[in-house]
């Protein structure tokens, strides 16, 4: 009995290795050109296709707006994004009362460099400055704390948009499903 269980056990480890590696699957793999490159093409180095409708941009805020104590001048929004395999991107934000955009991120801040961020690593922050700006086709009203004169303040919407780009400084283009949100920004 021991030696029929002995080839009973070898019979059944050959049969079992015999059909392991029958392949009952359509896949093809891909041919090799008379070049030697694969027929699986690339359209750039990390074989990665831009699509517009991936890009996606989405603030991490507890309450989905923002409340702006009288004096904050300026503050910071972060969270998470997409940048839909595009090899560049940029992300802008435009400040707006009553519908009306009346300060964006291509404005000058500090040293007049524009605002604007990016996606890295599927992150963003924003500076967002409401103190007065100035030099030419700047906005020189002062919105500390969502002023929307000398005394009167008001609510404002933040409108964060992010763009993918072909190649750094090309044209863009955006996802407005996904790509664009507007924040309340509330006096407080």
């Amino acid at each position: 009995m021991n030696k029929a269980f002995r080839v009973l056990s070898i019979s059944s480890f050959i049969f079992v290795l015999l059909f392991q590696f029958q392949n009952c699957g359509g896949a093809s793999v891909p041919t090799v050109q008379s070049t030697g490159l694969s027929s699986v093409e690339c359209l750039n180095a990390n074989c990665i296709t831009a699509d517009e409708s991936l890009l996606a941009v989405k603030p991490n805020l507890f309450s989905g707006q923002i409340l702006v104590t009288a004096a904050v001048s300026e503050f910071n929004v972060g969270g998470d994004c997409n940048e839909g395999g595009f090899a560049a991107n940029i992300i802008r934000w435009e400040l707006r009362l009553n519908g009306t955009t009346v300060r964006n991120s291509g404005m000058g801040v500090a040293g007049g460099l524009p605002a604007n961020s990016a996606c890295v690593n599927g992150r963003f922050l924003l500076y967002v400055n409401l103190a007065a700006l100035s030099g030419s086709g700047n906005d020189l009203v002062n919105r500390t704390g969502l002023l929307k004169n000398a005394t009167t303040r008001s609510n404002y919407d933040l409108v964060i948009q992010i763009s993918g780009q072909a190649t750094a400084g090309g044209p863009v283009v955006s996802n407005q499903m996904n790509g664009i949100t507007t924040i309340p920004l509330i006096p407080l």
